[in-house]
């Protein structure tokens, strides 16, 4: 048999090994390319740079094209490491000191994952072949876990449509962002601050000295009911003390409502605008037992002459602090039995978001990199108290009962604590009880340095910050430890077989044909062992006794 040239080897031998290691090595490579763009158009989007065209690429692209490398690369990749310890076995078999049969064991691809461990279990096998077994098994379990991490990779439940549903958690869908103009604002929302209450209250009988003291203009008295669920100025977050049906929790920013200066014209194709680093207030509503429990209380009654519409408001100052509402009459409550009650705790937190806010209609469209929360101290009672009036005596206020705030709980019954009897009630009562702690802050309505102050110069340091009009893309987020696990994975077996091939092209060793047969080729190419103790001991070994019977031979190439 005519031997080849180690030239006509490479061209005529190797081709096809050459090309699965391009195509492995091709994928290897846009996969890597592909995430790290994921991560450079996170930090363009931080940074506010532009976005290049491949930092635009959808998520449902990327998850697909991920999705066809882990099948494609695993298999090219298996591909190839079958040949690379084809060539292994072959190129040590061509020496003249031949190769241990339990070596070429090792190396041959006809050897499963059963022969593997019997190849490691064995006592009787030399070092060498169990040195090889042990870089076949090495490489079986790299290219395994490869492709594990990057299945892992590619596992992630989006937050917005269209919906994928994955097992992994490690990772997630963010958003980035091409941005149109930055510019200086000033934005967010502090904590209660009940110095601003009087001053308001004094500014506002300035503006109308004919009308009740304690008036309260419809445009605040509209929002007082409904602020913890309008998307303009806050949005649901996450609890961070109380759980359960009974538990509460929203973060109040105020978005582009109290955010100057407004929102430049003219960017009609990037529908958002993103405002970061803004101090927000969470506040957290407990569903508590009876407040008789809780201690002294101070309660008021807001109610009317000649109607059964009203509330009793009772606060408890302290941790935490605790709200009742009873349906009411004149200045006491009625009936021989308890009336309908509802007491909840409240917790107020410090925070800062990045939020990211419709144009067209001001919604708060998503909170992104919330820190820690940190508690606020106990706010001012007396003063808390003082904006409750304000909001609920709607007898000073001089507005008919049934239009008052205390109708809203007219109707109530002896479910009124259970929050799901009554869900648009009970929001309603937590608005109330929020509306002063929002309203009278820093960068609200109820700070009247802000009334002459359109540029907001007066606000302290934490409230200036950086809005940008901007368009989302949405992309993946690889977790970048998982990454660096692939790529140290998947680059040792891409590597350890481009560093055989490179050996194979120039060891001067005349290789035979190398066919895609590795049966005939062992067959037929191969000086054979005649073992000494005959077909029929052969033919009855197990795994073992097969080991050791081969435990000292060797295999030659044949040479005519």
């Amino acid at each position: 048999m005519k031997l080849k040239t180690p030239l006509k080897l490479t061209l005529s031998n190797t081709w096809t090994q050459v090309c699965w290691a391009l195509c492995a090595t091709w994928l290897f490579a846009a996969i890597i390319f592909l995430v790290l763009s994921m991560f450079d158009a996170r930090e363009k989007s931080n940074q506010k740079e532009p976005l290049d065209l491949i930092h635009k690429i959808n998520a449902s692209w990327t998850l697909s094209f991920i999705r066809t490398a882990q099948a494609t690369l695993s298999l090219l990749t298996t591909f190839a490491l079958e040949s690379t310890f084809q060539y292994l076995q072959w190129m040590m078999i061509s020496r003249p000191e031949g190769l241990p049969y339990s070596s070429m064991l090792a190396l041959s691809p006809t050897t499963g994952a059963l022969g593997i461990i019997s190849l490691l279990w064995s006592f009787v096998i030399s070092g060498w072949s169990k040195a090889w077994a042990i870089t076949r098994a090495f490489f079986i379990i790299i290219l395994w876990i490869s492709t594990l991490v990057l299945f892992c990779l590619c596992s992630t439940t989006l937050r917005s449509t269209p919906t994928l549903t994955c097992s992994a958690d490690n990772t997630s869908n963010v958003t980035v962002y091409e941005t149109a103009l930055s510019y200086n604002v000033t934005a967010g929302t502090g904590s209660f601050n009940g110095s601003y209450v009087r001053p308001f209250l004094d500014f506002l009988k300035s503006l109308a000295p004919d009308y009740p003291y304690n008036t309260l203009p419809y445009s605040y008295y509209a929002l007082a009911g409904s602020l913890v669920t309008d998307a303009m100025f806050g949005s649901v977050a996450d609890p961070i003390y109380c759980r359960g049906n009974g538990c509460f929790s929203y973060l109040l920013s105020a978005g582009l409502e109290m955010t100057l200066p407004r929102v430049p014209q003219g960017y009609a194709d990037y529908p958002l605008v993103r405002i970061v680093d803004v101090p927000t207030a969470q506040v957290e509503f407990e569903l508590l037992r009876p407040h008789e429990e809780l201690g002294k209380v101070d309660c008021t009654v807001y109610g009317a002459a000649a109607t059964s519409i009203g509330i009793e408001l009772c606060l408890a100052q302290g941790p935490p602090i605790s709200t009742c509402t009873n349906g009411t009459k004149l200045d006491e409550c009625l009936g021989n039995k308890p009336l309908p009650s509802i007491t909840y705790g409240v917790k107020t937190f410090s925070r800062q978001a990045t939020l990211i806010v419709s144009q067209s209609n001001h919604s708060i469209m998503a909170v992104e990199d919330l820190t820690e929360a940190i508690v606020l101290p106990p706010i001012d009672l007396a003063a808390y108290k003082m904006s409750l009036d304000w909001v609920l005596n709607f007898t000073a206020a001089n507005i008919p009962a049934a239009s008052s705030v205390a109708a809203n709980f007219a109707v109530v019954d002896e479910n009124l604590p259970d929050p799901s009897t009554d869900g648009v009630l009970s929001r309603n009562f937590q608005s109330i009880l929020a509306f002063p702690l929002w309203f009278f802050s820093d960068n609200s309505w109820g700070n009247v340095a802000l009334q002459s102050d359109t540029a907001a110069t007066t606000l302290p340091p934490q409230y200036r910050t950086v809005a940008s009009i901007v368009a989302p893309y949405g992309k993946i987020e690889f977790d970048r430890t998982m990454f660096y696990i692939f790529i140290a994975l998947q680059g040792t077996a891409l590597l350890f077989i481009w560093i055989v091939l490179a050996w194979v092209w120039l060891c001067s060793t005349p290789l035979p044909y190398i066919s895609s047969f590795p049966l005939f080729d062992t067959n037929f190419k191969l000086e054979m062992l005649e073992l000494s103790q005959g077909q029929g001991i052969v033919r009855q070994a197990d795994d073992s006794h097969l080991l050791e019977l081969v435990s000292q031979e060797r295999v030659h190439i044949k040479r005519t």
